[in-house]
């Protein structure tokens, strides 16, 4: 099926960064109410915590004992007969060697260790390593200024998570979270073993704050904050580990809302807000980052995307957060002017649909039958969520409908192969078939749809059947 993707530039955008990458050498949907406040996304930075080193601390091998045990070959030259026979003495096999402690994986620009062994961090170096070519797809940072390797240490636990922040900070988080430190050796991006999808949405987030933070002291907040959750629903394949891309909109309900009723922050306050402010407007903050970063990526006319590109190449690595949002902010009022932009980004946010809206859109349309319009809801739709059957079930009557047959059959047995009903999808293929030419396979089908549901189809397929008798 072609896709259209409507906006979606995003994915556009960062595909060209997803070239093959190998496993150990080069190479959620979010949840609004889990993710991290901007304090939490920009990393915790300890002011006197301990030092923590970028290698962790390596145990050797324990030896095994020595198998001659004193004694054990020691025994008279001879027992008199009248002595009871000797007891076999047990000589202990060597004792059993300890398990080889956790090797850091090195690659391109990780070094990671997992306490769930080197297979699991080699396994996490991948991702990793897939997920900066994607990073720096959209930033193109010198990788030659990357201070060192990037540090990922995964715990086995939450509770070995705990303790260890505990002991490093004194605090706590409820996800993982990057430790930031002015020596860039000490700094480590920390994570814990716990399901999918949560894992990679946080990997990915906290992922990117320990990248932007590598090459930027102090990024403007609401593009730390702004592209850490755009690229939370990046995910990857169990088998390949190849990144799947998909644009968050999880936050997109929220900001609607805010807009509706003026809530959102003005784009100068936004743009130049300090840790405090961003803070004591975190509610507000946190999703208009996320959509300001959103409508720079996804610009139709491209303006605004220039403008984003502009800011990334203005960031001065050395900078303080308030002397980098100042660069941008100025070169905004300079070029694109904050009206224009802050009308621009309100029209954005309103033209952009959630899933479920996509889906009521275009069933709206079909019912009108205006259907390259529905087919364009529907292809945006199943862009968001190649999951469900509704988008390529009407993309399949959308077909039927232009006499595509062959293209109608394979969206019916997409959305079948998703969980659509066995009955009413098994009804619209036995029609198409019959459409096409196949009766009797279509007979089947209809005759199967049929007795799945008899109270709706049965009647239908009688008809349908004895007139195709007829003929």
């Amino acid at each position: 099926m072609k896709k259209i993707l409507g906006t979606l530039a995003f994915i556009a955008l960062v595909s060209v960064a997803m070239t093959a990458q190998t496993a150990a050498g080069s190479t959620g949907a979010a949840n609004p109410t889990s993710s991290p406040p901007p304090n939490a996304s920009a990393s915790v930075a300890p002011a006197t915590a301990p030092a923590v080193t970028s290698t962790p601390t390596m145990t050797a091998t324990a030896t095994a004992s020595p198998t001659t045990i004193p004694g054990a070959t020691s025994a008279p030259a001879a027992t008199p007969p009248s002595a009871p026979a000797a007891t076999p003495l047990s000589v202990p096999t060597a004792a059993p060697t300890a398990p080889p402690a956790p090797q850091p994986q090195e690659g391109t620009h990780y070094l990671v260790t997992s306490a769930l062994g080197n297979e699991r961090a080699a396994n996490l170096l991948a991702r990793l390593e897939a997920l900066y070519a994607i990073y720096n797809g959209v930033f193109h940072f010198d990788d030659g200024k990357l201070p060192g390797k990037l540090v990922v240490r995964e715990f086995a636990t939450k509770a070995d998570f705990d303790a260890y922040l505990g002991k490093l900070t004194g605090e706590s988080r409820n996800d993982f979270v990057y430790v930031h430190y002015l020596n860039p050796l000490k700094r480590e991006l920390l994570v814990f073993d716990k399901p999918e999808p949560d894992y990679d949405a946080s990997l990915a987030h906290q992922a990117f704050v320990q990248f932007i933070k590598a090459y930027i002291a102090e990024p403007p907040l609401w593009m730390l904050d702004g592209f850490a959750v755009l690229f939370e629903d990046l995910s990857f394949d169990p088998t390949t580990l190849k990144p799947q891309v998909r644009e968050n909109l999880a936050w997109l309900p929220t900001v609607k809302a805010y807009m509706a009723k003026k809530g959102l922050m003005p784009l100068d306050k936004f743009l130049g807000a300090s840790a405090d402010d961003a803070r004591a407007n975190i509610d507000v903050f946190y999703p208009e980052s996320w959509a300001f970063v959103s409508f720079l990526v996804n610009d139709r006319e491209g303006d605004f995307t220039r403008l984003l590109w502009e800011s990334i190449a203005t960031l001065d690595p050395k900078a303080n957060l308030a002397d980098n949002q100042a660069a941008i902010n100025k070169r905004l009022s300079d070029w694109y002017g904050l009206d224009a932009t802050q009308a621009a980004f309100e029209a954005y946010i309103q033209s952009r649909m959630t899933y479920p809206e996509l889906l009521s859109s275009g069933t709206d349309l079909y019912a009108k039958k205006d259907y390259d319009k529905a087919a364009a809801a529907f292809d945006e739709a199943e862009s968001l969520d190649p999951s469900g059957y509704v988008a390529p079930y009407y993309l399949g009557l959308i077909a039927y409908e232009k006499g595509d047959w062959a293209a109608a059959d394979s969206m019916y047995r997409t959305a079948l192969s998703r969980g659509a009903n066995p009955a009413t999808t098994g009804y619209a293929i036995g029609l198409n078939e019959i459409a096409r030419g196949l009766i009797k396979e279509g007979a089947a089908d209809l005759a199967k749809a049929a007795a799945a549901d008899p109270d709706r189809y049965k009647a239908k397929v009688d008809d349908i059947l004895a007139r195709l008798g007829a003929q």
